[in-house]
């Protein structure tokens, strides 16, 4: 009977104790048998290289995921700052507006309006550039993998 476990080839056998297969290691007992543990096939010993790679790329493949979406954010961010400047000069114009009519009481509710657009913009760029910032760091992250993957497949190559 052949179980494959992990890249071993593992035979069981039913006899007395200390018995021996060729080419198998020390044998071993389990539940009143011989077990013994042999050195797998070529194709067996790579699974585990490429389940490690398979790893590999798929932590690469999020990296890229979230930088994308790091990059994303920032030019939305980016759009969302642009609106919100364009409607800040516009409180801006219309309290002047305001004020040559005399009406001073809405020039100035128009006013602390443009301040709590302005302090939005200014979130929203700072948010922006932490999102730059985030992918940026990840574009670096990404290329130390890439490079790393690289000289596995050569070491793995040579």
């Amino acid at each position: 009977m052949h179980l494959s476990l992990r890249g071993a080839l593992v035979t069981r056998w039913s006899g007395v104790q200390g018995a021996t297969v060729p080419g198998a290691s020390t044998p071993r007992w389990q539940h009143g048998r011989v077990v013994c543990v042999r050195s797998s096939s070529g194709s067996e010993r790579a699974r585990p290289a490429r389940q490690q790679q398979r790893h590999h790329q798929q932590q690469l493949s999020a990296l890229q995921e979230e930088r994308d979406a790091s990059i994303e954010l920032a030019r939305v961010c980016a759009q969302r700052s642009r609106r919100l400047l364009a409607r800040a000069q516009g409180l801006a114009r219309y309290a002047g507006e305001q004020v040559a009519r005399g009406d001073a009481s809405g020039a100035a509710a128009l006013m602390r309006t443009r301040s709590q657009v302005q302090q939005t913009l200014e979130l929203n760029i700072s948010r922006g550039k932490n999102n730059l910032a985030l992918a940026a760091k990840l574009e670096s992250i990404i290329d130390v993998r890439e490079l790393e993957e690289l000289v596995r497949l050569l070491r793995d190559v040579a």
